[in-house]
């Protein structure tokens, strides 16, 4: 059965077409995957979710490779008092999260999401002043907010509250090489972190990592509404629409624009197929050949800064 995981829900909030075409990857090409700074930036990301994970020396990892294993060790660790756990399987209906550190004690239950992008508690915040999310940290908080969504709802029994941990922009390492600490190792395209030994408070220095408490941003999230395709959603809506169409293989539409313009499902011409030239040559009647001239997306727009000078065009129909 396939779940609507992290990954899945973070790409059909980007795009609900986009769903489609990661679900069908043996025949849309995907760019992401061959993109060696995204993957330097993913193998970084290992090494500060491994450090987090040394922060807690409690911890056991769920390292079960099935689902179903993942999931009933996970339940079966969670009927404890207390407990710390990596990689924490939740399967509620469709919705399948693993989070990166989850910390229960008694009734209550920290979800912590690791991500390797920095914070300065003195200066940074998640909102602005009109209490609405920024809209850098917005794609994380949301993150954060469907973990919390499909935890409470398998277990509606505990209090949860949500942290981010991050880079703390105030600190500075106090060990040489920590990062030599976690080696990457990859086997069969699959990554790990190597430890050469049982790390000590010696060994990791001060804490370079901060937690902060997102629950507000959260609560925000889980209760706004957002209108997509002529379509009002709330969080859980939209997740439950999404887990449909994964279900049904179903492709949903999506109408172009300059959201287009970061599409990973685009080709110049290899063995496997075009998601972006299906959507635009689907909702424009151009062939493929046409669509491979230079689009509106070439224009340089410096100067013009957060201007959208884009959208109005694309309502003229003028795209090229």
């Amino acid at each position: 059965m396939p779940y609507l995981t992290k990954s899945r829900f973070q790409t059909g909030m980007e795009c609900p077409t986009k769903l489609y075409y990661q679900s069908n990857a043996e025949k849309y090409t995907n760019t992401k995957t061959e993109d060696q700074f995204l993957e330097a930036l993913a193998l970084g990301g290992f090494q500060v979710g491994a450090l987090a994970r040394a922060y807690h020396p409690e911890g056991v990892l769920i390292a079960e490779e099935s689902n179903e294993g993942a999931v009933n060790k996970t339940n079966e660790l969670l009927a404890q008092e207390n407990c710390t756990l990596f990689e924490a399987a939740i399967l509620a209906g469709d919705f399948l999260v693993k989070i990166d550190i989850l910390v229960k004690k008694g009734d209550n239950i920290q979800l912590i999401e690791v991500k390797a992008k920095s914070f300065n508690s003195d200066e940074d915040s998640f909102s602005t002043n009109k209490g609405q999310i920024r809209s850098a940290w917005k794609p994380y908080l949301t993150d954060v907010a469907f973990q919390v969504m499909v935890l409470q709802t398998a277990f509606p029994q505990f209090h949860v509250s949500a942290y981010l941990m991050l880079a703390d922009k105030t600190k500075k390492a106090t060990v040489d090489g920590l990062n030599q600490q976690f080696k990457i190792s990859k086997t069969e395209g699959r990554v790990t972190i190597v430890q050469k030994h049982a790390l000590t408070p010696d060994d990791l220095g001060d804490r370079v990592l901060i937690k902060v408490p997102v629950s507000a941003e959260v609560e925000i999230l889980l209760n706004e509404a957002f209108e997509l395709g002529g379509t009002v959603y709330t969080l859980s809506s939209y997740a439950e629409s999404l887990a449909t169409d994964l279900k049904s293989g179903k492709k949903r539409f999506t109408s172009i624009g300059k959201h287009c313009l970061q599409c990973e499902f685009q080709t110049d011409g290899d063995h496997l197929s075009s998601g972006f030239i299906e959507c635009w040559s689907g909702q424009t009647g151009l062939s493929a050949e046409q669509l491979m001239q230079p689009l509106l997306f070439e224009l340089w727009r410096g100067s013009l800064g957060s201007k959208d000078i884009l959208t109005p065009l694309f309502n003229r129909k003028i795209i090229f």
